[in-house]
């Protein structure tokens, strides 16, 4: 019960610490606006809210601990394909992203908001048997008829199976707050427009995954005779394991940015193609929570007389974790893009990339940081109004 009444303490906490920020942001804005900022040397009207919508296609590397029991290191490759091959993590995610800019009249100071969203699903399933002697026949359920070229018949057991399937679902969510000021002109040959701003930047991890492992990896033959026919009973282990995992994390922390923009070629009439570029970075404070439930079980058949066999099970206890640990996330990221430029609208396309460095805890059974790295192409739209 404590640990839920500080859990929630911790959340409050956090909600605080956002709305300080949103406030101070807000106060600031309205001082810097009073106060009747520096005017820009620029006189053309020029719009006072630039409202930007876009999407994105990222991949994302880092991945987490994958479920392995330790039956799984009973499978021979040349046989069956291992249950943690089909573990891997989503590689690329989709999702949307949408930022707001306002910037007064003859200020050469901006505010800005802005959400980047994306989000990723996986689902395998994999059946397999290693493969029947040339000619074998089924003879239902967990039998199959051979008949060998000297006619001589024989039953076989199933020889050895796997059935594995997961699932898994990660989402990542990243909120910018900033005041930005123009620098103006004169940087890299007098015609790159330079802002540089600071902030504050919030990022959430969250996924959630499950596996389900049947295998029988093991299985060997004894022979022996019965009217005519000679039949194999089976020694074989049947193993299962379930396991289902769900991590979250959430940051928050100061940030600073710096964004140019280099005019390549056209005019402010008929339109004009630039090279943008930036570089960001930031401190962020927060926690890591996982908690995960997996349990193992397994069969044991042996025998090798006709109609005399014996089994055994073992059922694995279940294990329940549940862990939270305050972490440090460093990130630092760029972005390029070319843009078209025209009055109040703007076209771009580009490559971000992000990194954050102890993003997730991706361990199991005991604690294991993962870093995120977020990168791939994206498009937006801007369109300016006022002014």
């Amino acid at each position: 019960m404590s640990e839920l009444i500080n859990a929630g303490a911790k959340q409050r906490d956090y909600h605080w610490q956002l709305l300080s920020t949103v406030s101070a942001l807000a106060l600031l804005g309205n001082v810097v606006v009073m106060s009747g900022a520096a005017a820009s040397d620029d006189n053309d009207a020029r719009p006072v809210v630039w409202v930007e919508l876009g999407g994105q296609l990222e991949r994302i590397d880092g991945g987490v601990e994958r479920f392995a029991p330790s039956f799984i290191d009973l499978v021979n490759p040349s046989q069956l394909v291992p249950p943690t091959d089909l573990e891997r993590s989503a590689r690329y995610s989709n999702g949307g992203e949408g930022k707001i800019t306002f910037q007064p009249e003859g200020s050469v100071w901006s505010f800005s908001a802005a959400v980047r969203y994306g989000r990723t699903t996986s689902k395998r399933h994999l059946h397999q048997e290693y493969d029947f002697p040339q000619h074998a026949t089924s003879h239902g359920g967990s039998q199959a008829l051979y008949v060998a070229p000297n006619g001589q018949k024989y039953f076989f057991l199933t020889p050895n199976v796997e059935d594995t399937a997961t699932s898994e679902r990660e989402s990542h969510t990243i909120i910018d707050f900033q005041v930005g000021r123009d620098v103006g002109l004169g940087m890299f040959g007098g015609k790159t427009v330079s802002t540089f701003s600071f902030g504050v930047r919030m990022v959430q991890f969250s996924s959630f995954a499950k596996s389900k492992i049947y295998l029988r990896p093991d299985a060997h033959f004894v022979s022996s005779q019965f009217a005519g026919f000679i039949f194999h009973n089976g020694n074989y282990h049947n193993y299962y394991a379930s396991a289902q995992m769900t991590r979250n994390s959430r940051a928050i922390g100061p940030s600073i940015e710096w964004n140019n923009s280099t005019p390549l070629v056209g005019n402010e009439r008929e339109g004009h193609v630039n090279f943008d570029w930036s570089a960001n970075a930031a401190v962020l404070f927060g926690r890591h929570k996982m908690a995960a439930h997996h349990q193992s079980s397994s069969f044991y058949r042996y025998g090798g007389i006709i109609g005399t066999h014996h089994t055994q099970r073992v059922e694995g206890l279940p294990v329940d974790i549940q862990r939270s640990r305050s972490v440090v996330t460093p990130d630092v990221g760029a972005v390029a893009s070319v843009s078209y430029n025209v009055e109040s609208f703007k076209f771009a396309l580009g490559y971000r990339a992000d990194l954050f460095f102890n993003a997730i805890d991706g361990g199991i059974d005991t604690r294991k940081s993962y870093n995120r790295i977020l990168h791939g192409p994206f498009a937006t739209i801007n369109i300016g109004l006022g002014g």
